[in-house]
């Protein structure tokens, strides 16, 4: 894995879900990504650096998590990747970017995670934020990770 990307950040988790999508302004989101399946962990307003590692092809969730830890890092959760999203809108224009720090279950069987991305509509990538429930991760993925 490799980190190069670092992002100053501040993240209010006095917002709630709802508000933080709209400052995001997406084409496009996950009718499921709400506070009740998203619950805010923190409270207050902080300033944090998100780096954006790449992974190596094939990684599972659970070795990006233990790799991120290896290194001193926490995966970021989803009021991070919100706040990331709202102050960088571009950067997802690039490649997907996953909050591994938060994780929803519904009756399926599957971990669902939250995360940037697009979809190109003609000539336009439209910003999106969606769920997703890969176990395996590709080297198109970032993962939003926050120094312990």
């Amino acid at each position: 894995m490799s980190t190069k990307e670092v992002f100053r950040v501040i993240v209010d988790y006095g917002k709630t879900v709802a508000e933080m999508i709209k400052a995001g302004k997406y084409v496009w989101y996950n009718d499921d990504i709400t506070i009740e399946h998203f619950p805010v962990k923190s409270n207050g307003q902080v300033e944090l650096n998100i780096e954006l590692v790449r992974c190596d092809e094939g990684m599972k969730s659970n070795d990006v998590i233990k790799d991120l830890d290896r290194r001193g890092f926490r995966p970021a959760t989803l009021h991070e990747l919100l706040a990331f999203g709202a102050q960088y809108p571009d950067v997802q224009r690039d490649f997907q970017i996953v909050a591994l720090g938060s994780t929803w279950s519904n009756s399926y069987p599957y971990l669902y995670i939250p995360m940037l991305c697009c979809t190109l509509d003609l000539f336009f990538f439209y910003r999106k934020l969606d769920l997703w429930s890969s176990g395996v991760w590709f080297s198109f993925t970032r993962f939003a990770a926050v120094p312990k």
